[in-house]
């Protein structure tokens, strides 16, 4: 039985689809094999998401709006709600209000601020919304040591300064749900 042009043709087609299918199946498993590595190089990089809950809160000392020093020792024997924020962060800005809120309604809790921004611009801010806690001149330090992923971000810490609670706030829920039992991230 003599084969045809065509049928030689086609058989050669379908030898070379063949070749093509199992050249991709190569490359697809070589590029898993590369993409697992790549992650595994990024992951050390990848940004922080807070303290863990049960840890200790690292010790600061930083001051205020006004130039008087305070520390996380201050505090210690207090529910203190540890809030970092940065006076240029759009959804800081919008929390101010918010946070003076939360204070009014939480009058049992601490709150402290830790903020990026300079003490004429806090300043500000504590006169415009009344607060009745300062704001710390936050630095670089500071936001590492306490693993900040974003601002505006939140601990809740017990007497002994241990962390309860953590995540970010975006509304009064959110705050209200950090000291109730449910950190929101």
């Amino acid at each position: 039985m003599r084969i045809s042009r065509t049928e030689r043709i086609m058989f050669l087609l379908i030898g070379i689809i063949s070749l093509l299918m199992i050249g991709n199946i190569g490359l697809f498993l070589r590029m898993n094999q590369l993409q697992t590595r790549i992650v595994n190089l990024i992951e050390p990089f990848e940004r922080p998401q807070g303290l863990d809950v049960g840890s200790k809160a690292p010790t600061f000392s930083l001051a205020d709006e006004n130039g008087k020093e305070f520390s996380l020792s201050d505090y210690l024997g207090t529910n203190l709600m540890l809030a970092f924020f940065s006076t240029n962060c759009p959804q800081c800005q919008s929390m101010y209000p918010v946070v003076a809120e939360f204070v009014d309604e939480n009058n049992e809790i601490t709150f402290l601020m830790i903020s990026r921004g300079s003490p004429d611009v806090h300043r500000q801010i504590v006169r415009k919304y009344e607060y009745n806690f300062p704001i710390l001149n936050g630095n670089d330090d500071v936001f590492e040591k306490y693993m900040v992923p974003g601002t505006p971000w939140f601990y809740f810490l017990d007497y002994e300064g241990m962390v309860v609670h953590q995540g970010t706030g975006n509304s009064l829920e959110d705050l209200e749900r950090l000291i109730g039992g449910e950190a929101s991230s």
